[in-house]
């Protein structure tokens, strides 16, 4: 998680403020959940990034990742037949 481009795992924050922190797995997995104080928020994720509503005491954000899914779909079969601007194949 980061939070002003650090890198960590606890953060102060100012009194009120609304921190904005990125939620970023390591390579080859993905957050399958994030609770905030124990409530699912995974929903409110937006690219990755969580903002919370003003902070005016101690909140605890848990991650919870798993193994990303392989990416079964990385070639693509191409067909088709090749002209040039003469219409020559």
């Amino acid at each position: 998680m980061f939070y002003n481009s650090v890198r960590g795992t606890n953060f102060t924050v100012e009194r009120l403020s609304e921190p904005r922190f990125l939620i970023r797995p390591k390579n080859g997995w993905c957050v399958a959940k994030v609770t905030l104080n124990g409530e699912d928020v995974t929903a409110q994720l937006m690219s990755g990034y969580l903002t919370l509503p003003a902070v005016y005491e101690d909140k605890t954000i848990a991650v919870e990742t798993v193994v990303a899914p392989p990416d079964t779909d990385s070639t693509h079969g191409i067909s088709g037949t090749i002209t040039d601007e003469n219409g020559n194949r």
